[in-house]
């Protein structure tokens, strides 16, 4: 699966005047790319239920020059 990530960042310039004495606006946007790649293997218990011994994704995401890269391992029951 594939598609984009978006980060905001923005801070409230009230706030800023009243804890730290001065004025800081600030507001960014970007956005870039995301992606999942992964599989895993089932085994059938009965019709309707399977055991999934391992799953395994990769999430990597790009934004600017800055890339990511995470994973997600899980196990468990599907229903179908």
């Amino acid at each position: 699966m594939a598609g984009f990530t978006n980060a905001r960042a923005k801070v409230n310039p009230t706030v800023c005047i009243q804890q730290l004495g001065f004025i800081c606006p600030f507001s960014d946007s970007e956005t870039g790319f995301a992606g999942v790649f992964g599989g895993g293997l089932d085994f059938r218990v009965n019709d309707r239920v399977d055991f999934r011994a391992i799953q395994v994704d990769f999430h990597p995401t790009r934004l600017g020059s800055e890339s990511q890269a995470n994973f997600r391992v899980g196990m468990g029951v599907v229903f179908r």
